[in-house]
């Protein structure tokens, strides 16, 4: 009887089980992984007014321990999708009865390598794994304790250019659009920084270190929400809102484009000579109070479109300032100018909305332990 040739190794191997994977898991496993190696993640980030006598908990209501639980439980859904993988080491180092945490560490670890070696061949599924790794860190590595030198050391530019460089690799295996949305929007967030550097260094431990690692904590959130939940179908409403938008960001270099298109007509029309003609151009440029700091954004930002499609950029920077969660409060007029220069909106500062809130409210216990 002749073997069959498949089995015999001579017909087409079979394709890797993650070339068919959902959208996002890749990144999904490499997010809960940061979280359950760095406790500190773990921690409850309430951003709404919780009574527990009133309202469910969410996720976010949990305390430690229970969040820890739902990740676990998540991780082993996850694992199910990667045969080669064994998730089991981590269920049962977080799950035995006396909680170890030297050992569920090292179990969570010998799965990361684990997981490397597995997605290795898989440009695409392994940058999505260290995108979730990444992302997670840039959101939880900046804290109180490190100053805002552990803020701005995560924005460096070495160090988005190689989220960014996650972003585009991993974008065919992310939601439509989630990728290039989530490179603007970090863009969006090192423009602040820079723009406030100097009052971070000067004010971080007194007065900004709170807002600023609270809404980058908020801002992690939104970012795993774009990256693992697929875009709805839009309909040309939509379309065409986000169309305007992108115009609006882009209109300095088109009123430049159309002030150079009208000074070159009428010079041509009337005079002669190329003196008269950037004469002119200079003349409208001016009346219409643009700078050279504008015209240099204005070429910045066209510039970094070549990372994208221009059709994927328009859309992305429209889709950015939706999801961009940027610290709200006061800013200088010389700050104000810089987010101008970077083309960054400066955001709304609600007063009576934004105060900070004292909360007396804790965390969901765990079943069987007391309430206070």
């Amino acid at each position: 009887m002749t073997a069959d040739p498949a089995q015999a190794g001579d017909g087409p191997a079979a394709a890797p089980p993650w070339r068919s994977l959902p959208s996002s898991t890749s990144f999904e496993l490499g997010w809960v992984m940061a979280q359950l190696f760095d406790e500190r993640r773990l921690e409850v980030r309430r951003t709404r007014a919780f009574d527990r006598d009133l309202q469910l908990p969410m996720v976010a209501d949990l305390d430690p321990a229970h969040r820890r639980d739902a990740l676990i439980a998540e991780l082993a859904d996850l694992g199910a999708l990667y045969p080669v993988l064994s998730v089991q080491g981590v269920l049962v180092a977080a799950r035995s009865a006396a909680f170890d945490g030297a050992r569920f560490l090292q179990a969570v670890r010998s799965l990361h390598f684990e997981i490397i070696d597995a997605l290795i061949a898989e440009p695409a599924q392994i940058s999505a794994y260290h995108l979730g790794i990444a992302l997670s860190d840039l959101c939880w590595i900046p804290s109180k304790e490190g100053g805002a030198e552990s803020f701005l050391r995560a924005l460096r530019r070495d160090e988005i250019a190689e989220l960014h460089v996650l972003l585009r690799t991993a974008s065919t295996v992310l939601p439509n659009l989630a990728a290039a949305t989530v490179s603007k929007s970090v863009e969006a967030w090192q423009g602040w920084a820079n723009a406030t550097a100097a009052r971070l260094a000067r004010d971080w431990p007194a007065r900004l270190a709170d807002p600023v690692v609270a809404a980058l904590r908020i801002q992690g959130d939104i970012w795993h929400q774009v990256l693992t939940v697929e875009s709805l179908g839009e309909n040309e409403a939509g379309q065409g809102l986000r169309a305007l938008t992108a115009i609006r960001r882009f209109r300095l270099a088109l009123v430049v484009l159309l002030a150079a298109g009208i000074a070159l007509y009428l010079t041509v029309k009337y005079t002669a000579g190329a003196g008269q003609i950037w004469a002119a151009v200079a003349t409208i440029i001016t009346a219409l109070g643009l700078t050279g700091a504008n015209l240099a954004s204005a070429a910045r930002t066209a510039a970094s479109a070549f990372t994208w499609s221009p059709q994927v950029t328009a859309q992305a920077q429209a889709r950015a300032w939706s999801v961009t969660h940027l610290p709200a409060m006061p800013l200088s007029l010389v700050e104000r100018r810089r987010l101008r220069q970077a083309g960054v909106p400066a955001p709304p500062v609600r007063v009576n909305l934004d105060a900070p809130r004292a909360r007396a409210d804790k965390a969901v216990p765990l079943p069987g332990q007391p309430v206070a």
